[in-house]
C-alpha cells in the first residue's frame, strides 16, 4: 500500500472532521425534531388532562357533599318551620275550645329501625334509602303524646311496601299508642298506593279511606334468591364454601337451591304471610279469615274493587276533602269551635296540599 503524502493526510483529516460535524448536526436536528414532536403530543393531550381533572374534582366535591354535608343539611332542614296549621271553623257559635288532627306521612319504601340514627352514612347512602320510616313514626307518636288537644291521628299512606320487620314495628307502635290513648281515633288515607307493607301498617287504624285512583292490596310476602351459577360457570368463576351445617349457605347465588332449602324458606314465608293475614283480621274485623286468605294472593285492587271487597271503608276523591270531613267529625264529637290540621316537620312532612276552612 502506498503511503499517503502530507497534503493527502491533511485533506482526509479535513473530510473526516467535516463528516463528524455533519453527523453531529444531523443527530442534533433529529433530537430537536423528536423534542418538538413530544411537545406537540403533550399539547394535544392537555385538553384531555384538563377534562379528567375537572371530572375528578367534581367527584371529590360530590363525595365531600354526601359524606360530610348530609348531617349539616339535615340540621338545616330541621330548623325550617313546620307546615302551617290549617284551621277548620265550626259554624255553631256556642261550641267552644280547639282541637288538632295530627297527620303521620308514610311515603315511599318502608325502611329503617327504631335506633337514634335516621339516615344512611358513608358509602351506604349511595345504595340505600336515607329515610328511616320507623324512626319518623316513632318521633311523630311522641309528638302526639305531648299534644293536650289532640282529636285524631291520620296516617297519610303512599307506599308500595317495604321490609316486613319495619312494617311490623310501625304497626305495633301505633297499636300500642292507641291502647294508651283509647279516646283518640286513628284513621288512614291511601293516596296513590297502599300496597303490601303500606297496607299492613294501615291495619293499626280504626278506619280506612282511599282516593278514587288509588291502588290497594298486594297482600302477600315474597323472598327472592338470585342464582348466577350458570353465568359463573360460563366465565370460569367458582365459589368454595366451607360450612358447619348443610343449609348454612341457604339462598346462595353460586349454586342451585335444594328441595330441603326451598322447604325451609317456604315455611318462613308462609309464617310471615300468616302474620299478614292476622294483622288484616285485626284491622278489618268484618272480613272472615277465609275471605282474607282469598284476597291475600298478591293481587292489586282499584279503590272501587277494594271497597267492594271490604278492604277499605270509603272513597274520598281528594285528601283535603277527607281532612275536612275528619275535622267536621271531630268538631261534632268533641264540641269544639276549631280544629287544626297539623303536619309534623318538613323533611318527612306531608305533601304540599292546601286545605281551606270548611
Amino acid at each position: 500500500m502506498t503511503e499517503m503524502s502530507a497534503p493527502q493526510k491533511d485533506a482526509a483529516g479535513i473530510l473526516l472532521e467535516y463528516l463528524e460535524r455533519q453527523r453531529a448536526e444531523d443527530r442534533a436536528e433529529r433530537l430537536r425534531r423528536e423534542a418538538e414532536e413530544r411537545k406537540e403530543k403533550s399539547r394535544a393531550r392537555r385538553p384531555t388532562y384538563i377534562r379528567w381533572g375537572i371530572v375528578f374534582l367534581g367527584l371529590c366535591l360530590t363525595a365531600y357533599s354526601v359524606l360530610f354535608m348530609s348531617k349539616r343539611a339535615d340540621r338545616f332542614l330541621d330548623m325550617l318551620p313546620s307546615a302551617p296549621q290549617t284551621t277548620y271553623i265550626n259554624t255553631v257559635k256556642d261550641w267552644k275550645g280547639e282541637a288538632a288532627i295530627l297527620v303521620i306521612p308514610i311515603q315511599g319504601a318502608i325502611t329503617g329501625h327504631p335506633l337514634e340514627r335516621g339516615e344512611a352514612k358513608g358509602l351506604a347512602s349511595f345504595f340505600s334509602s336515607s329515610e328511616n320510616t320507623v324512626l319518623m313514626v316513632k318521633h311523630t307518636l311522641q309528638e302526639a303524646s305531648g299534644m293536650k288537644n289532640l282529636a285524631e291521628l291520620v296516617m297519610f299512606i303512599n307506599s308500595p311496601g317495604g321490609g316486613v320487620s319495619p312494617a311490623e314495628e310501625i304497626f305495633s307502635m301505633i297499636k300500642a299508642w292507641r291502647e294508651k290513648h283509647p279516646n283518640i281515633p286513628v284513621s288512614a288515607y291511601f293516596y296513590e298506593m297502599a300496597a303490601s307493607g303500606g297496607y299492613y301498617i294501615a291495619m293499626a287504624a280504626d278506619s280506612h279511606a282511599a282516593g278514587t285512583t288509588t291502588l290497594v292490596g298486594s297482600i302477600s310476602v315474597v323472598m327472592q334468591c338470585p342464582n348466577i351459577s350458570k353465568l359463573a360457570k360460563d366465565w370460569g368463576v367458582d365459589m368454595t364454601t366451607i360450612k358447619s351445617g348443610p343449609i348454612k349457605d341457604i339462598c346462595s347465588m353460586w349454586r342451585d337451591m335444594t328441595e330441603a332449602e326451598r322447604d325451609v324458606l317456604q315455611r318462613s314465608v308462609d309464617k310471615m304471610h300468616g302474620r299478614f293475614v292476622d294483622v288484616i283480621g285485626i284491622g278489618r274485623p268484618k272480613l272472615s279469615r277465609s275471605e282474607i286468605e282469598k284476597l291475600a294472593d298478591g293481587s292489586i285492587f282499584t279503590a272501587v274493587d277494594a271497597l267492594e271487597k271490604g278492604l277499605i271503608d270509603r272513597i274520598a276523591p281528594t285528601f283535603d276533602i277527607y281532612m275536612a270531613e275528619r275535622a267536621q267529625g271531630a268538631m261534632e264529637r268533641l264540641k269544639v269551635q276549631k280544629v287544626h290540621a297539623v303536619y309534623p316537620g318538613t323533611k318527612n312532612g306531608a305533601p304540599e296540599i292546601e286545605l281551606r276552612p270548611k
